[in-house]
């Protein structure tokens, strides 16, 4: 495979959410999706994304599933997730990743584990990266 189409592969958000957490996702989150694969082929290392939505559209979702991509597909990789509090993200954002991990098929053919404490997943070849 060449290298535009690892890059590609890599890139590619939608897919893993689809076909590898076995998540549908909404039309905006498909946008913030194909807005990293862009922002990846373009070469842009460091990614952030800022979503202004009502309460309860899916966003600590689409965050746990971005994390889970990104961590996947990276070896070695960190992100820095944020939240108002401590308790936002153990009571919600670690809840969706565990939740999603478990019902996916990374867990199914026992790729990575997650961990206690702070919740990392250990990539198959690699040291742990933390999400």
């Amino acid at each position: 495979m060449s290298a535009a189409g690892i890059a590609a592969l890599l890139a590619a958000a939608r897919a893993f959410v689809e076909l590898v957490l076995r998540a549908r996702l909404r039309r905006w989150k498909l946008g913030v999706c194909e807005e990293f694969r862009g922002r990846l082929l373009a070469g842009k290392r460091h990614l952030e994304v800022l979503i202004r939505s009502c309460y309860g559209a899916g966003k600590t979702k689409l965050a746990a599933m971005l994390a889970l991509w990104w961590t996947a597909t990276r070896p070695d990789c960190r992100g820095l997730p944020t939240a108002p509090t401590w308790a936002a993200l153990e009571g919600l954002l670690w809840i969706e990743v565990e939740r999603l991990y478990r019902g996916s098929l990374l867990a199914a053919a026992g790729v990575g584990r997650l961990l206690t404490g702070w919740r990392q997943l250990e990539h198959p070849t690699t040291s742990p990266g933390v999400i």
